[in-house]
């Protein structure tokens, strides 16, 4: 586990890859935005993309002509079918896109003092000089040809027109650069340039006509002369883009000369890179690019080949986890929340819900290639807010009361199997399939005492995953020593798990344990377990992710009992959380939703589950789900307990194993009053997370301090108690000695009885 540092942050930052350019975008040594210019003109807006073009390029007219486009190169589009033609589309944007009236980006710049002497009116000069004019710098730009324009004046006019060159060369004067053409440049000029400016720059061309011999950083491309700066590019044959680049890097490096700022910081990514962004292209249909019937591009024409862009961006994770959906951010932007709630805010607002709905399962783990893991970041924000005493008190204590309860004496219980005074096994149902399918405990506990030899004691409780979940680590090593100290007391047999989330809490806690599965696949299919038949889609369990083998098992024995095994998009180590992990289905309604319907809307089919959370999570939205044990032994679909339900199950459980297995004089305690509660308001107790067994201690105490109050217009009454930390409220009335219980809620304040001034009696 690691900790909430500032250099762990940045670890983390690092895997997610989302906010790099997309490829076309690295390999442009401008970095022009083509995702964002080719969905622009799919949509018919040329003037949005010509805006693009002008925010990146100085000379757009110029550079959409003659671009030696390197992006094509590394285009994802490649891999199905051609890589798109950014060069024309840029070309169809220039032309067809309307010019921003508020005039020149130049026009508006205050000049600074410094001055700075450009040699050489090439695509490098130009490019040079009129970035530091848009910098505010006076420039003067100073070319030995009559006119400005270099090897550009070599374009053949079909390539490059002339009125295009025209209309970027016009920004020489434009944006206020001194031009002065005719005018050569040698060794003992430069000198007194030196002297004269502040900064010079030589392009490459005018520094091979010097024959100037300087050492030249090419990262920044300052010289070993003081206030000299010089081209990068070769001075034939060098691609137009490179020397628009150079331009664009000596303006940049001249920049922080002059105001005495570091050449080098933060310059990692400048020009042409590669770009880590993740795309996956399986799924993208092949197209051929789209060729102009005529020299460039129609309207229509661009934007059918802008359609051709795949808009390259890494969805890995959003696509699979319904939490980061429900967000709408990225697991690096998460990774900052969550860093900043722990170390600024200090777990008091910000992050805490986001914090609090994740699974934990691990999926985005496995969906990211780089194996970015929002849930342990989740999962140690959790165990510090905890730690610190940040984390909200009504955000998990109804889970843990849960689970308090299934290692109290209610449901928690140890023993051998009867007549044996050793156990060779001892079976773990878990406080989930205890309070969610009772009869089939019992079931599965008979079979098993019937066909294991050495005898199978019984261990009901809770494994502590809840306290894990919950970030509360004391509390879940607590949980887990009562488990220990029940399997020693046993003699230290082999756990049978029923509940794949057990299962992987013994196996961390080094208590050995085997899966009902693994066990019923050697001992073969219980006796209950008829031939059948149909289709079923497996949704493995989260917490079984990496268990190929107990994966493969539970496919095996369905396919023995008669069934198809069908294979959903997202399964094995791909899986889908059912919503349930985390606590997320307690502390989060609307991401839960989201997550069972992704889960369940990845087929027509039935499901086969082996987590019975799974089960009763799809079931609760009417997806047709059976537990594989309700396969095995033919067990008719249970329905869906509520909360409510899932505590009396548990109790039921250990009343009725104590009275049919061992024999003891048990009886269950019944309530001391009669009352009834509607369906529509169990459901409406059942959403706000009141339990009845809370209605009936309220009611119980009403009864016998008759400390309700009534309500004279509406004649019914008001009774309140504190129960742990929540102070529970139930609106009822009384009939022939039988309490109607109309609604129920709970809040944290509590209520003290006071006189008249206020003091408390």
């Amino acid at each position: 586990m690691f900790e909430l540092t500032q250099q762990s942050l940045h670890q983390w930052e690092a895997l997610c890859t989302q906010d790099q350019p997309p490829y076309c975008t690295a390999r442009c040594p401008l970095h022009l935005d083509g995702k964002g210019l080719c969905a622009a003109v799919e949509k018919g807006n040329f003037t949005k993309g010509r805006e693009i073009v002008e925010k990146y390029v100085v000379l757009p007219h110029i550079l959409s002509a003659v671009c030696e486009a390197p992006c094509r190169s590394k285009c994802r589009r490649r891999e199905a079918g051609e890589a798109v033609q950014l060069q024309l589309l840029e070309q169809a944007c220039m032309t067809y896109g309307k010019k921003k009236q508020t005039g020149s980006r130049m026009a508006f710049v205050r000049k600074k003092a410094e001055t700075v002497a450009v040699v050489g009116a090439g695509m490098a000069g130009l490019c040079t000089a009129l970035e530091l004019s848009v910098r505010g710098y006076h420039v003067t730009l100073l070319e030995k040809a009559a006119q400005p324009g270099g090897r550009l004046l070599q374009v053949p006019e079909q390539q490059l027109a002339a009125a295009d060159l025209e209309k970027d060369l016009k920004k020489i004067e434009q944006s206020g650069i001194v031009l002065e053409t005719g005018h050569a440049v040698n060794e003992a000029e430069l000198q007194e340039l030196l002297a004269q400016y502040d900064a010079v720059y030589v392009s490459a061309a005018a520094m091979e006509d010097m024959a100037l011999n300087v050492a030249i950083d090419r990262a920044t491309l300052q010289t070993d002369i003081d206030k000299l700066f010089a081209g990068n590019s070769e001075p034939e044959g060098s691609s137009f883009i490179a020397d628009a680049s150079d331009g664009k890097k000596a303006a940049i490096s001249i920049d922080r000369y002059l105001q005495k700022a570091s050449l080098t910081l933060k310059r990692e990514q400048e020009g042409a890179f590669a770009s880590n962004l993740f795309t996956r292209t399986e799924q993208v249909a092949p197209l051929a690019a789209v060729q102009p019937q005529a020299i460039h591009y129609t309207e229509a024409e661009a934007q059918q080949e802008a359609e051709r862009c795949i808009q390259c961006r890494c969805t890995e994770c959003l696509d699979g986890c319904a939490f980061l959906r429900q967000y709408k951010r990225y697991p690096k932007q998460y990774a900052r929340e969550v860093f900043n709630n722990s170390t600024i805010v200090m777990g008091i607002h910000g992050a805490n819900g986001m914090i609090n709905s994740c699974s934990l399962c691990g999926q985005c783990k496995v969906l990211c290639p780089n194996g970015f893991d929002m849930g342990e970041i989740c999962k140690v924000a959790r165990q510090d807010m905890v730690t610190r005493g940040k984390m909200p008190p009504s955000t998990h204590d109804f889970a843990l009361m849960d689970m308090a309860f299934s290692n109290g004496d209610d449901y928690f219980l140890a023993r051998h199997q009867p007549g044996t005074a050793e156990s060779r096994y001892a079976l773990f149902p878990g406080c989930q399939m205890g309070a969610s399918m009772p009869q089939l405990v019992q079931q599965v506990y008979q079979d098993l005492s019937q066909r294991l030899d050495g005898g199978v004691g019984l261990i009901l409780g809770c494994c502590g995953a809840i306290a894990d979940w919950a970030g509360d680590q004391p509390l879940l090593q607590q949980e887990l020593e009562k488990i220990r100290a029940a399997w020693q007391q046993l003699g230290e047999p082999q756990m049978i798990t029923l509940c794949p989330s057990c299962y992987a809490a013994f196996q961390q806690a080094d208590i050995p344990a085997v899966h009902i599965v693994t066990l019923l696949s050697e001992l073969g299919l219980p006796m209950q377990s008829g031939q059948q038949n149909g289709v079923l889609a497996v949704h493995d369990s989260c917490t079984t992710r990496f268990d190929r083998s107990l994966q493969d098992t539970v496919r095996a024995l369905a396919q023995q009992a008669g069934y198809t095994i069908e294979e959903l998009p997202y399964s094995r180590e791909k899986t889908h959380c059912c919503g349930y992990g985390g606590l997320t289905s307690m502390v989060n309604q609307e991401v839960n939703q989201a997550t069972i319907q992704q889960c369940i809307g990845q087929s027509e089919s039935n499901y086969l589950t082996y987590c019975v959370n799974c089960r009763d999570q799809f079931r609760s939205q009417g997806k047709t789900t059976r537990h594989i044990l309700e396969l095995l032994y033919g067990m008719d679909d249970t329905p869906v307990a509520d909360i409510s339900m899932r505590r009396i199950n548990r109790q039921r459980l250990k009343y009725q194993m104590r009275k049919e297995v061992w024999g003891d004089d048990v009886t269950m305690a019944e309530p001391k009053i009669q009352y009834h509660i509607a369906d529509e308001v169990r459901q409406q107790l059942h959403e706000r997370m009141i339990l009845e067994s809370d209605i009936i201690q309220i009611l119980e105490h009403a009864d016998a301090t008759k400390e309700m109050i009534y309500h004279k217009e509406r004649q019914l009454y008001f009774s309140s108690l504190r129960i742990g930390n929540v102070t529970f409220w139930v609106e009822f009335t009384i009939q022939d000695g039988v309490y109607e219980v109309l609604h129920g809620y709970s809040h944290r304040m509590s209520f003290e009885e006071c006189d008249v001034n206020g003091a408390v009696l």
